[in-house]
């Protein structure tokens, strides 16, 4: 899989990159700057996009193997982090 973490100083200056509300997939306000997979999660200052066929241009291959995406262990780790 290929995984990106956008890395901010603070909630305020992810905000001004990304439109975040709680329980929500956090959508870039950048326009043409679409993500491929729409698997995106948010917590606190991080942002975290994972493709598993980013390169290939493929869909993502989850169905068979975990429930959701958000079941990915990455994921759960990632949305598990606490300040």
């Amino acid at each position: 899989p290929v995984f990106v973490l956008w890395v901010y100083p603070d909630l305020a200056a992810l905000e001004a990159d990304w439109a975040v509300e709680l329980g929500e997939s956090p959508k870039l306000r950048v326009e043409g700057c679409d993500l491929p997979t729409g698997f995106v999660y948010w917590n606190e200052n991080l942002v975290l996009a994972f493709d598993v066929w980013l390169s290939a241009g493929l869909d993502v291959p989850l169905a068979g193997h975990y429930e959701s995406p958000g079941d990915h262990p990455t994921v759960e780790a990632f949305l598990g982090l606490t300040p």
